[in-house]
C-alpha cells in the first residue's frame, strides 16, 4: 500500500540491545517502565561516589482515561570516604488525578566539613569534620479542587543523630542550635498548580507550590519555628527539540531552626530532567539574596 502525502511512516522503538542502551540517542525513545541507572559521581566532599538508582514510570488508569506520568526513584551510593545513602522520592498522580502524592525519605550516614555559622566562621583550612547520622521523611499529599489546582497537607520530619566531630567545639559554636543533633516535626497548609504535561521531564506547562509548615515540640522533635515555601516553574517549548523553563524559588524561616535544617533550598528542588541526543547546551544564571534564615532564587 502507497503511503498517503503528508504522513509520516510508524518509526517502531529501538531494541534493547547492549549498543542501544549505551546509545543515549537511542535509549530515550525506548518505551520503559522500570529504568535502573548506574551512578558514579566524584566531588572534593563526597571523594568518588558509587552505586545504583531505579526509576519506575506509570500511569494509573481510570476507564478509558490516563493520568499524567507517575514516578517513584530509589537509589542507593556509598563513597570512597564512608559517606551511605539509602533515599527514594516519589511523585504520584492517582487514578483521574483526584490526588497528588509528592515526598521523598531516607537515611543518610553522612560526613562533611563545617566551619561555623553566619559571618563570623572559620579560616578555610581551620574546618572541623562532621559526622552524623540522619533520618527524614518529606511529604505533601494533595486533593484535586479543580483545573489542575490542589490543597493538602505537608508535612516534615528530620531526625540527626550520633553527631561527632574531629575535635571538641569551641564554645560560640556550642551554642549553635542543633550542632549536636536534633529531632524536628512540622506540618501545615499547602497549595499545588500541577499543569506541567509530564512532571518528571516537563517540557511544557507551569507547576506552583506553596505551603506552610509549623515546626512543634511534638513527637520528640525539640525545635520550634515556622516554614514558608513558595517555588514556581514554567516551560517554554522553542522549536522542536529545546524548551525554555524558569524558576522562582523562596523559603523562609522564623525561630530556633537546627543545623541540619537550615539549607533546605537546593538539590531535588532545583529543576532537572533526562534528555535525549547527543549535544546538550545550559545557560544558568542563579541569583541569591542573602538573610537571617531567608533563602531566595531565580535559575
Amino acid at each position: 500500500m502507497a503511503q498517503s502525502e503528508g504522513t509520516k511512516p510508524v518509526v517502531p522503538p529501538p531494541k534493547r540491545s547492549f549498543k542501544n542502551l549505551t546509545n543515549p540517542d537511542s535509549i530515550g525513545y525506548m518505551n520503559f517502565k522500570l529504568v535502573p541507572v548506574p551512578l558514579i559521581t566524584s566531588s572534593p566532599e563526597t571523594g568518588v561516589r558509587f552505586g545504583a538508582a531505579v526509576e519506575y514510570f506509570f500511569n494509573a488508569k481510570n476507564k478509558n482515561l490516563e493520568a499524567r506520568g507517575s514516578y517513584l526513584h530509589g537509589q542507593m551510593t556509598f563513597s570512597t570516604k564512608n559517606q551511605f545513602e539509602i533515599s527514594g522520592g516519589w511523585q504520584v498522580f492517582s487514578k483521574g488525578e483526584k490526588f497528588v502524592f509528592r515526598g521523598s525519605g531516607g537515611f543518610t550516614s553522612f560526613n562533611e566539613r563545617f566551619w561555623g555559622v553566619g559571618n563570623q566562621t572559620l579560616d578555610n583550612q581551620d574546618y572541623y569534620s562532621q559526622f552524623y547520622n540522619r533520618n527524614f521523611l518529606d511529604s505533601r499529599n494533595y486533593r484535586l479542587l479543580g483545573k489542575q489546582w490542589y490543597a493538602g497537607l505537608a508535612m516534615n520530619y528530620s531526625r540527626t543523630y550520633q553527631v561527632r566531630y574531629s575535635r571538641p567545639l569551641t564554645p560560640d559554636l556550642q551554642k549553635i542550635p542543633g550542632v549536636e543533633g536534633s529531632t524536628v516535626f512540622g506540618f501545615g497548609p499547602a497549595v499545588l498548580y500541577e499543569g506541567r504535561n509530564f512532571p518528571f521531564s516537563a517540557t511544557k506547562g507551569s507547576y506552583l507550590e506553596l505551603y506552610y509548615q509549623r515546626h512543634a515540640k511534638v513527637l520528640g522533635a525539640n525545635y520550634s519555628y515556622d516554614e514558608w515555601m513558595f517555588d514556581w516553574r514554567h516551560f517554554i517549548p522553542f522549536g522542536q527539540t529545546a524548551t525554555w523553563a524558569f524558576q522562582f524559588q523562596f523559603r523562609e524561616t522564623g525561630g530556633e531552626v537546627s543545623l541540619r535544617e537550615m539549607p533546605r533550598m537546593g538539590s531535588s528542588t532545583l529543576m532537572r530532567g533526562f534528555f535525549t541526543g547527543s549535544r546538550q547546551v545550559l545557560y544558568s544564571c542563579p541569583n541569591g539574596i542573602p538573610g537571617p534564615h531567608l533563602e531566595m532564587g531565580v535559575w
